[in-house]
């Protein structure tokens, strides 16, 4: 399980527990390949090469909209 699914568990066991928000956003996830789970087109060595490039615009692109 990732990081994130385990955040949501602990919530939903412990509502006792007191949870804050950032507001404004004080932090932004960049487009990457994700190693979570393996397979898929999107693993394969030449898809990676032809997506990196993208993946840097798409970053490039939600770093100056900020």
């Amino acid at each position: 399980m990732h990081v994130d699914g385990a955040f949501n568990i602990f919530r939903k066991k412990h509502p006792e527990q007191v949870t804050l928000i950032a507001q404004p956003q004080i932090a932004w996830q960049r487009a990457s390949f994700s190693d979570i789970h393996g397979g898929g087109w999107t693993s394969m060595p030449a898809a990676r090469v032809l997506l990196s490039p993208a993946r840097s615009f798409k970053n490039y692109l939600q770093r100056i909209s900020r």
